[in-house]
């Protein structure tokens, strides 16, 4: 049975999140035990008793959550953390911790599908990470290879897609993080673009359509290599 604890000072927000995840696991048959906490102490506190933990950002302090979840990173490495807001603009910041996810609060709902896979998925795997430096960041951040969707070369930048649709410029080009990233999930469907094959859903013969909808070209002098590395790596998963 997972452990799950939902924290946010807000009493009416804590509780509607509750009733979501509460509502959503019952459907979906999973065995879940919710803790409800409105203190950031009491949280990190017990975080080695969680699987996971639902982290508001934002408090009457101020953002404690972001420390939070660094606190928890440390004494509870085990337990994954998902972030919850209602502001965007955390959205780089959190990427100076280890999460599972970032959502929306307006969007909680319609995103704890792909929450609990990825929870699924770090139960089950070691997971790949590179460190990059975003333009205007302040700093280095450390990023999931499997959250990045695709990346995109605009003029002098490279602008990293997340999964979460969190999206950051670095200044490397393309070629340069795909030197850093699982050789085997991601290719180069064109000078400009790079994709995680695991978002791909379509592939035609001049464009391809990603899990979001986005659609992205396919060029004619990369088709050839790109569609044999995706058949490689989907039959490598039994797709």
């Amino acid at each position: 049975m997972r452990t799950i604890a939902i924290c946010d000072d807000n009493e009416v927000e804590l509780k509607q999140t509750a009733q979501t995840i509460r509502r959503f696991v019952d459907e979906a048959g999973y065995e879940v035990c919710l803790d409800v906490l409105g203190n950031v102490e009491e949280c990190v506190r017990n975080s080695p008793q969680y699987n996971v933990v639902f982290m508001d950002i934002e408090f009457e302090e101020g953002p404690l959550g972001i420390d939070a979840a660094a606190r928890i990173n440390a004494a509870a490495p085990n337990c994954q953390i998902v972030y919850l807001t209602n502001y965007l603009h955390y959205s780089l910041d959190v990427y100076r911790t280890n999460h599972a996810w970032f959502v929306l609060k307006s969007q909680l709902e319609q995103r704890l599908p792909e929450v609990f896979e990825k929870l699924a998925f770090v139960d089950g795997v070691r997971r790949a990470a590179i460190a990059i430096k975003p333009v205007g960041g302040g700093g280095i951040v450390s990023v999931f290879c499997d959250d990045i969707r695709y990346l995109e070369r605009q003029n002098r930048v490279t602008r990293v897609f997340m999964r979460d649709d969190v999206e950051f410029d670095v200044r490397e080009k393309v070629s340069e993080l795909l030197d850093k990233l699982p050789e085997t999930w991601f290719g180069r469907c064109h000078n400009s673009y790079a994709v995680h094959f695991g978002r791909v859903r379509t592939l035609r013969a001049s464009e391809l359509v990603l899990d979001n909808g986005v659609r992205l070209p396919v060029s004619r002098s990369r088709s050839k290599q790109f569609r044999s590395k995706y058949l490689m790596w989907a039959e490598s998963r039994n797709v």
